[in-house]
């Protein structure tokens, strides 16, 4: 299985607030966002083929985003975790993940599907920084759109 991830850098991520509404941009809360790629290729190459040939057969994508904030989560944590929103850890939403920033292009992916929430674990030292990480499963196919 070969592992690919995507960092973000002037990244902005969006996620789904409420089932079925718009997704909310929580890139100003985040300091670092990777997207993992466990991706299952066979060697596909035929006999007399000058160049190396993989088919993939399947794959799966997780996405960990890291916040900092001083006091109250605010819209993280009622995005992530409260109301109506990711009532359980299981909850389906969907998200897009431009990597290098807005608007799309040749160089600027987005990337798309859908989640779950699987981990946010706080911490929250005294007179600290708190950090959230969040962690979020694949539950669809990713999507990658350029223009």
């Amino acid at each position: 299985m070969a592992a690919v991830r995507i960092l973000g850098k002037n990244a902005v991520f969006k996620i789904e607030a409420s089932d079925g509404g718009a997704v909310v941009d929580v890139s100003a809360d985040g300091n670092e966002i990777t997207l993992n790629l466990e991706l299952n290729n066979e060697d596909g190459t035929g006999f007399g083929v000058d160049w190396r040939e993989f088919t993939l057969i399947d794959g799966t994508f997780s996405i960990d985003y890291t916040a900092f904030y001083a006091s109250a989560a605010g819209e993280l944590v009622e995005v992530f975790l409260g109301g109506a929103t990711m009532t359980t850890l299981f909850d389906k939403r969907d998200f897009e993940f431009y990597p290098n920033g807005l608007p799309v292009g040749v160089t600027k992916p987005k990337y798309s599907g859908s989640v779950f929430l699987a981990g946010f674990p706080i911490t929250a030292p005294r007179g600290g920084l708190t950090t959230i990480r969040v962690r979020l499963s694949g539950a669809s196919q990713l999507t990658r759109a350029v223009s």
